[in-house]
């Protein structure tokens, strides 16, 4: 009977042990999961912050474009000064 019993025991154990180990498995699947989430939205994140740093590339690009064209027009606009007041000083040869 003593040999039973001790079988009996080892078997609950032996069940319980199989329930722990189950349990462990589903957990584990969680944290695989979440790990994945993690991962995914990583690769989000990467992927903004790559657009965010070629908008601002290409932000940094036109500003530098514009102010080369503000230059150019205030350059332009010097000259054309320059004419103006050559013209009026010819005009007033006429006067």
């Amino acid at each position: 009977m003593m040999y039973f019993e001790s079988v009996r025991g080892m078997l609950s154990d032996i069940e319980e042990t199989v329930r722990s180990v189950q349990r462990i498995t589903e957990e584990t699947d969680v944290c695989v999961d979440s790990n994945n989430e993690v991962s995914n939205a990583m690769t989000s994140l990467s992927a903004i912050s790559q657009e965010n740093a070629a908008s601002s590339e290409t932000t940094g690009a036109s500003v530098e474009e514009l102010s080369a064209t503000v230059t150019t027009l205030a350059e332009s606009a010097a000259h054309l000064k320059d004419i103006a007041l050559q013209l009026n000083e010819e005009i007033q040869f006429f006067k």
